[in-house]
């Protein structure tokens, strides 16, 4: 087995250990460098991918982002574009 895929396998086993211990560490991180981390979630949005668009459905619901089925995603998606293309042609 490649030393690499070792190395990851070991990280996960460690995150899932210790989640509090890597939270921290994700927080301070996201403290210490909040111009990078405003920077990814920027882009984040900007690709409307699928967990994205999940968390949108999810968000202020009972449902899981796992129980959304594909199609809904894709409709939304399109949702989210047209919306953002509609407010960049008002300005």
């Amino acid at each position: 087995m490649p030393t690499r895929r070792r190395s990851l396998r070991r990280g996960k086993a460690c995150r899932e250990a210790n989640p509090e211990k890597f939270a921290a560490r994700a927080k301070a991180y996201q403290e210490a460098n909040p111009e990078k981390f405003a920077a990814r979630q920027k882009a984040y949005c900007a690709d409307l991918g699928d967990g994205y668009v999940m968390g949108m459905l999810a968000q202020r619901s009972r449902i899981t982002p796992k129980d959304i089925p594909q199609g809904l995603v894709e409709v939304k998606r399109l949702q989210l574009l047209i919306k953002r293309t509609c407010d960049e042609n008002r300005k």
